[in-house]
């Protein structure tokens, strides 16, 4: 599996359908009391795209992405329209080397707090704190000469994906009669990659 660095169309992505996906294995006991076993400490996202009339104009980018992508055999980025950006409050960082710290994104909800890794972005997030800072925006791990960086801010990250399909289905529809086609298709799956 290789990443190719590229992005979905985001017209594509507009209006798709998922979010973050946890496993969770649960044993119930005969007393029905029931454990959970969290099989995974960071979730990932699954999507599915699908649009019941599109114009070629917008088929054709989707069909050659496709192409490129080899269905399920290689990565790439995708936009989710509702989590694409982080502030200098929701962009934290875990310590990997005494001069790497990975990227993550802070979700709040009261006072809780979970982590998720951020590792494809579109330009070099804003940091504050470090000593002369440089972004690796394939992997986000930021390397400074030295200190300690304590904040990072983005308008713009990705999710690190794939397809999950290797069949690309669609029909086609001559609205007027006149060969001025309408493209449809129901389901493209797409799957978060952890890296």
């Amino acid at each position: 599996m290789a990443y190719k660095d590229m992005l979905l169309p985001k017209a594509i992505s507009f209006g798709g359908m998922g979010g973050p996906t946890f496993s969770t294995g649960i044993v119930q006991v005969e007393s029905g009391f029931e454990f959970p076993n969290q099989n995974w400490t960071y979730p990932l996202a699954r999507y599915e795209v699908s649009h019941a009339a599109r114009l070629p104009a917008q088929w054709i980018p989707l069909r050659s992405f496709f192409y490129i992508a080899a269905g399920r055999a290689n990565t790439w980025n995708y936009w989710d329209p509702l989590d694409y950006a982080a502030t200098a409050a929701e962009g934290v960082f875990l310590q990997l080397t005494s001069t790497t710290f990975q990227a993550y994104k802070k979700y709040t909800f009261g006072s809780y707090n979970a982590l998720r890794r951020i590792t494809k972005f579109a330009a070099a997030p804003t940091v504050t704190g470090g000593a002369s800072p440089t972004w690796s925006l394939t992997t986000g791990v930021l390397t400074v000469a030295s200190g300690t960086p304590l904040t990072w801010a983005s308008p713009l990250f990705y999710v690190h994906a794939r397809f999950d399909i290797d069949a690309l289905r669609y029909n086609t529809i001559d609205k007027k009669g006149n060969g001025d086609l309408i493209v449809g298709w129901q389901s493209i799956p797409i799957c978060e990659v952890r890296d």
